[in-house]
């Protein structure tokens, strides 16, 4: 029968030896135990290979701790782990692991392997573990994911400089200023900063300092050009460019331009058509008039009205020596108007005038036709009756509208 010897020194700090009889394991008065090291200061000490540590994968200097693996490989698979129990001191919860960090393969090959963090999510101590957060053997760090996935909730901090977080239905991050005003965020390309969004007597504000500074704050129903550091900057920032130029500008107010004051005020400027109409003064030749071709095109710039218009209408009976004119305004007129608002020329009339003034529109929206020369009106026996009568004109007036 062959008797196998296990060296144990016997003295008031017992240990194991090893071959050479030299101590190997020492388990002191406290019963802590050091390997390599007949001093320990904790329940498990280790002395480590000599030499700093060493990332060759067959050299291990300077590694206190090596745990073999002895499972199964494939990608997704974990190895050998460090687990811990629970910090209460009750036996049944330390019987449990309630936190690990094992070896796990994130490939095909078994070589490509990284580190999973376990937690103990839940209140029952019967519960699983559950992986919370990895680094792959890329170098990538993933918390709340095993894979690089945008779509996944969780956070990527990539082995690139990549950077990802993926929350599902909330706020996905927050960046906090204490105390003073200032920047919150910085852009560099390379080691310059570009741009920062920051935020100035609770205001926020965000830009870019290429040349001078531009950037825009917002608040207080407003949006105000501002320095780098949110403070207001006067007359200085453009919007767009002579190459570079915005589209459309949508407004529900007005444009202040050249000024501030309510005389540099815009706000109005309008395109379209109306329907102008003829007008007799007389109920008797207004109700025997009918319109035949009624074109009109105006222009609205601030309360300054352009009118563009082409009339023909048809009239039956005897027109009398009363006022003709043209209806159906698209604004009314006010009386800072001061004298006749445009001229046109009669076709296919039988009243021998050349040249017509359009009166200033009244508080109305109606204009009166004058004979040029002495603003003499009741022109309505002069165009007479018949059909296809025409009046082709162009007025400018203001508006209150």
């Amino acid at each position: 029968m062959t008797t196998t010897k296990v060296p144990i020194e016997l003295s008031s700090t017992p240990g194991i030896v090893d071959g050479s009889n030299a101590t190997a394991i020492t388990i002191d008065s406290s019963e802590r135990v050091g390997i390599n090291t007949s001093s320990p200061n904790a329940v498990l000490t280790t002395d480590p290979e000599s030499g700093n540590f060493s990332s060759t994968y067959n050299n291990y200097d300077g590694v206190g701790l090596f745990l073999r693996g002895n499972g199964t490989s494939g990608n997704g698979n974990y190895g050998p782990a460090l687990a811990f129990g629970s910090c209460d001191s009750d036996t049944a919860n330390q019987d449990h692991k309630h936190a690990s960090i094992s070896i796990v393969q994130t490939d095909t090959d078994p070589n490509q392997t990284g580190l999973a963090f376990w937690t103990h999510p839940t209140a029952t101590a019967a519960d699983a573990l559950a992986e919370k957060m990895r680094i792959d053997a890329s170098g990538n760090l993933l918390v709340a994911k095993g894979s690089l996935d945008v779509a996944t909730v969780g956070h990527e901090l990539r082995a690139s400089g990549y950077s990802a977080s993926t929350r599902d239905g909330a706020t996905v991050g927050s960046f906090t200023r204490l105390n003073s005003d200032g920047t919150i965020l910085e852009f560099r390309k390379s080691s310059a900063a570009v741009g920062s969004i920051g935020t100035n007597s609770g205001y926020m504000y965000v830009g870019g300092t290429a040349g001078s500074d531009a950037f825009l704050s917002f608040g207080a129903d407003g949006v105000r050009p501002a320095t780098s550091a949110g403070d207001a900057r006067d007359a200085a920032i453009d919007l767009g460019g002579s190459t570079n130029r915005f589209k459309d500008l949508y407004l529900s107010g007005g444009a202040f331009l050249g000024g501030t004051g309510s005389a540099n005020k815009l706000d109005d400027y309008e395109e379209g058509t109306w329907t102008p109409e003829i007008y007799y003064q007389n109920s008797t030749d207004l109700g025997n008039a009918t319109n035949v071709t009624q074109t009109g095109l105006y222009t609205k710039i601030g309360r300054v009205v352009t009118l563009n218009f082409r009339l023909i209408w048809n009239i039956t009976g005897s027109p009398a020596t009363d006022n003709i004119g043209v209806k159906n305004l698209p604004f009314t007129g006010t009386g800072d108007t001061f004298s006749s608002a445009g001229t046109a020329f009669p076709i296919n009339n039988n009243t021998t005038i050349n040249t017509l003034l359009l009166g200033k529109p009244p508080s109305g929206g109606s204009l009166t036709i004058f004979e040029s020369g002495d603003m003499a009106g009741n022109l309505g026996s002069k165009f007479g009756s018949g059909n296809n009568k025409e009046i082709r004109g162009t007025l400018t007036y203001f508006t209150s509208q």
